[in-house]
């Protein structure tokens, strides 16, 4: 992620890769397994809409475990 996201291959016009901001390590990480990749907000969670109860419930599901797990 850093690589494509360095200012060379950024420019590239194929690289189509989401631009990194930054990365966080959270506290309490001794180990160093964790880190958070910072990336801009390409759209809202909820873009497009869901088309089921099954793809919102997924969609927090999926939101939740990596909050919490």
């Amino acid at each position: 992620m850093q690589y494509l996201s360095s200012e060379a291959i950024a420019s590239e016009p194929h690289n189509n890769c989401v631009k990194l901001l930054g990365i966080l390590q959270p506290p309490g990480d001794s180990q160093k397994n964790i880190q958070i990749l910072v990336m801009p907000l390409l759209h809202s969670f909820s873009s497009p809409k869901f088309d089921t109860i099954g793809e919102a419930l997924e969609c927090f599901r999926q939101l939740f475990y990596v909050i919490f797990f």
